[in-house]
């Protein structure tokens, strides 16, 4: 498909980028060093940061591989970050040791300010793996942390975590609150201590399936 769409209610720059492949910022798919600046650099880039509205809007592409994640992946209001679609182990989000108890993906966008969580409008990850396995089983880690509103879908993700006894990963969490509206269909999870941790209102689950842990529900 051509990629040639534009942002028809954006007055600013016509050459504002709509669609984005992170590898062009920098991303590294071989998993040989970090991704995570090149990966927040492609959700960021246009001034995006801070905007309060949803007039600009992003669809960024990860194609194949793997991408070592040792910074949270920092989502914002109408970003749709997209792995290669098909078959799991596509497009993988490996997190590095280091990234301790932060999440891999950051759903909730801090620039929205207060209450934000209810402000955080068309924010989607789709076709991706979420490899936690590198981080040590006893570390409060999460995968995704999708504190997000109205609009926002998780679609085709896979989280793998650590297994046996002590450990503390969780897959997907809402620490910060969030609002109503939201998808989550065709999710895996596997291994860790909580598999989704759900904490609000009016979700739609569709082929959600758990193996090796219980259900958090706030």
């Amino acid at each position: 498909m051509s990629r040639n769409g534009s942002t028809p209610y954006y007055a600013g720059d016509q050459a504002y980028e709509y669609y984005r492949d992170v590898v062009e910022f920098g991303a590294d798919p071989t998993g040989g060093k970090s991704s995570s600046e090149g990966i927040n650099a492609a959700v960021s880039a246009g001034n995006r940061a801070n905007n309060t509205v949803t007039t600009l809007p992003a669809y960024v592409s990860l194609p194949p591989g793997v991408y070592l994640i040792t910074e949270p992946v920092q989502l914002l209001v109408s970003t749709y970050l997209v792995g290669s679609p098909g078959v799991f182990g596509e497009t993988v989000l490996k997190a590095a040791p280091e990234l301790g108890t932060r999440p891999v993906v950051l759903g909730y966008d801090p620039y929205q300010g207060q209450g934000s969580a209810n402000k955080n409008f068309y924010i989607a990850l789709r076709n991706v793996v979420v490899d936690m396995t590198a981080v040590p089983k006893e570390t409060a880690a999460k995968g995704i942390e999708w504190s997000v509103s109205q609009g926002s879908s998780l679609s085709n993700i896979k989280i793998v975590m650590p297994r046996g006894e002590g450990v503390r990963h969780r897959g997907v969490a809402m620490d910060f609150g969030g609002g109503s509206g939201k998808v989550v269909s065709e999710v895996m999870v596997e291994g860790g201590q909580i598999g989704l941790e759900i904490n609000n209102q009016q979700y739609t689950l569709k082929g959600v399936k758990v193996k090796g842990r219980r259900w958090g529900l706030g």
